[in-house]
């Protein structure tokens, strides 16, 4: 295992492994924690994905980090405490952060959890303390921060500190005796460091999302990109096993393909045209191409006027406004006199916001999208040079919204531009600023939407027999296609993440190509239903163009990955090997086995000397792993990272494949068996009628 300052060296040498080998031992405890400051997996995620691009600015920059581990854990608190914040401000201007509560909207992730782990109770109990007494609860019991770093954190004095966790420790009992009718003392137990193991125990059960850890494994690429295309993606969580499996994030594929988008004169000109500002980039005019403002544009259809106000000291422009029957896109211009006081360059040349930095989020009252605070800063077009702060989104919205909306015959669509700031005395004020974007009801234009149920037959694979284009929805601005999978199916799909990236041409020659994909059900939760599949967004779409009668999908391959083992084998380390494993309709030739400082090494032979995977993932049951907690938390503070178990190759020359699994030692083994991101070749071109 290399060193820290080695994985530093690494990082600023332009290894894009390094900086993932650093962070993945913190990602589930920093998560965790996050999501007991915040009382939301949504917010966590914002919040560890803050953490993880400011940590590798920091190493890239040379700052001098003695303990990584330490200085990570106390970032990500900051981080977490910084969004709590700003979110209490959002909800009211009083600033006070005891109002911040989980969104009731639907079932989260976070309630499946509360309602069928084994730590459920002490998890639940956790979560109804307000934040200052589950947050001290967290930092010192879960992330193991002292006295003097969680005063640090959340600035306060470290005497303040010890009276919220004796505070904390008695509201938790008190909430634990209620919920077991008098059995509190019991749960959280009397002794201090069965406390704490039962508090992180209980913690260590919610599950790390898929897409962190794919953030993670992208950041170094992320950091070299325009911040727009690092906007944050929906999360898919991950199995409570916290097996780490390849992600699917909804990528903009077509931005890191880099493909060219195709612009007409007129539009070209359009990018200048953002009223009241002077906006030249080509990052703009690629994510309009993306986002299918060029598309809509280029057929004289915006609905919604752009719209310019000056405030005081704000000038403000709305522009790129679309509704679809459950999607609100929109694009958000602003320059401020305060926004200039903080911005900074980049050595790269690009621009950022420093911490200081006032907050900028907007909202839609009238159609709930979730709101939005993610932007990119630019220099403006003009001899000025000035920032402009660009917030671009495309959130999705209820379609009962947008009905209701519509019912009225609008005449105009409210934002609410908010600014988050502290003011002289250090305390936290909340500006908002409203504007009306004029909409012309009368030209909106509703999606088609078009039914299709059209079986996909898959030769040659043991899991995968079928798939159904369920239905294709084209608006004015993008293309949508639903795919679904088995109900029962034990795994999800990946599209675009290995060999020719899916993407649709119509019967004129067109061509669309994939933006988005968005899994549905990568984890299971009891009493949760949803659509087993995919949502796939394709840029532009042929909406106005009458005469195409169909759309080809292209299909090379697809990725899966199962949720639960799909194969199991016994394995002791005095048999003689080789030994030959069945797994699914292929045999695996195990060549070797040994146990190495906590991991089980397996080897097995590889086959193919261009396949780098094995796409198969090793791994013991969770019971198993009971008896290692207490070695578990020692790696984990010695900032060692913890193996996947997936079976890859370490040197290109070797004629076999490597899994290492975290595992206790013993004479024999139980060994699970996950396909994880295994190639399915589908190679097939499927027509797609789209006539009305």
């Amino acid at each position: 295992m290399e060193s820290e300052e080695r994985l530093f060296d690494l990082c600023r040498n332009g290894d894009k492994d390094a900086f993932f080998k650093l962070v993945e031992p913190l990602l589930g405890r920093v998560y965790s924690t996050s999501t007991a400051i915040l009382r939301s997996t949504h917010l966590a995620e914002d919040a560890v994905q803050n953490t993880l691009i400011e940590a590798y600015q920091a190493i890239i920059k040379g700052k001098k980090i003695r303990n990584f581990n330490a200085w990570f854990k106390q970032l990500a608190a900051c981080r977490a405490m910084d969004l709590a914040r700003q979110r209490s401000r959002h909800a009211n201007v009083s600033g006070n952060i005891d109002e911040l509560e989980l969104p009731d909207e639907h079932e989260t992730p976070l309630e499946a959890v509360l309602k069928k782990e084994r730590g459920a109770e002490l998890l639940e109990c956790v979560m109804s303390l307000d934040i200052h007494h589950r947050s001290v609860i967290a930092l010192y019991y879960y992330q193991e921060l002292s006295i003097d770093e969680i005063a640090d954190v959340l600035g306060i004095k470290a005497g303040t500190v010890k009276s919220r966790l004796h505070a904390a420790r008695s509201k938790l009992s008190q909430a634990a005796t209620r919920q077991k009718n008098g059995a509190g003392d019991r749960m959280l137990n009397r002794d201090e460091r069965q406390l704490k193991k039962n508090i992180q125990q209980s913690l260590d059960e919610i599950p790390l999302p898929d897409s962190l850890i794919q953030f993670a494994k992208e950041v170094p690429l992320r950091c070299q990109q325009p911040e727009e295309d690092m906007a944050v993606t929906k999360p898919r969580r991950r199995s409570g096993r916290r097996r780490y499996r390849i992600a699917a994030a909804c990528a903009v594929l077509a931005l890191s393909l880099g493909f060219a988008v195709q612009k007409s004169p007129a539009f070209a000109a359009m990018v200048k045209g953002i009223p009241g500002f002077s906006i030249v980039s080509d990052w703009l005019d690629t994510l309009r191409g993306n986002d299918g403002v060029e598309n809509a544009q280029s057929h004289g259809y915006s609905p919604f006027e752009p719209f310019v106000k000056q405030f005081d000291g704000v000038k403000v422009s709305i522009s790129d406004v679309y509704l679809t029957s459950d999607k609100l896109s929109y694009k958000v211009f602003i320059q401020s006199d305060r926004l200039k006081q903080h911005v900074f360059k980049r050595s790269d040349g690009s621009l950022g916001l420093n911490r200081e930095a006032p907050v900028f989020f907007v909202n839609i009252p009238e159609i709930s999208d979730g709101g939005s605070s993610a932007g990119v800063v630019i220099e403006s077009g003009d001899d000025a040079k000035d920032p402009v702060l660009v917030i671009s989104r495309i959130g999705e919205v209820k379609p009962e919204e947008v009905k209701t909306f519509l019912s009225h015959n609008p005449t105009e669509l409210q934002f609410e531009i908010g600014i988050s700031h502290d003011q002289e005395d250090g305390k936290p004020i909340t500006d908002t600023l409203k504007m009306s974007v004029p909409f012309h009801h009368m030209d909106w234009l509703e999606d088609r939407i078009i039914p299709l149920h059209q079986t996909v037959k898959v030769a040659g694979d043991p899991d995968l027999r079928e798939m159904t284009l369920d239905q294709i929805k084209i608006t004015p601005t993008n293309t949508y296609l639903d795919i679904k999978i088995a109900d029962d199916a034990n795994y999800y799909l990946l599209f675009g993440q290995s060999g020719t990236v899916p993407y649709l041409t119509d019967d004129k020659g067109k061509t669309y190509r994939l933006h988005t994909d968005d899994p549905q059900n990568m984890v299971d939760y009891p009493g949760v239903r949803r659509m087993n599949g995919n949502k796939l967004t394709f840029t532009a779409s042929p909406y106005f163009d009458e005469s195409v009668k169909s759309l080809t999908l292209h299909l090379d391959q697809v990725m899966l990955t199962e949720k639960s083992p799909g194969g199991t084998f016994t394995l002791s380390l005095d048999e003689p090997f080789p030994k030959k494993v069945r797994f699914k309709d292929n045999e695996l030739t195990i060549i070797g086995a040994s146990y190495e400082k906590d991991y089980l090494r397996l080897r097995i032979k590889r086959d193919r000397m261009e396949d780098k995977r094995l796409g198969i993932l090793f791994a013991v049951p969770p019971e198993a792993k009971e008896s290692l907690y207490p070695e578990l938390q020692q790696r984990f503070d010695k900032g060692i990272g913890i193996d996947s178990g997936a079976a890859r190759v370490r040197n290109d020359q070797d004629d076999y494949y490597e899994a290492w699994i975290f595992a206790p030692e013993l004479k024999t083994y139980e060994i699970e068996m996950y396909r994880e991101a295994a190639p399915v070749r589908i190679d097939q071109d499927i027509t797609i009628p789209v006539s009305k």
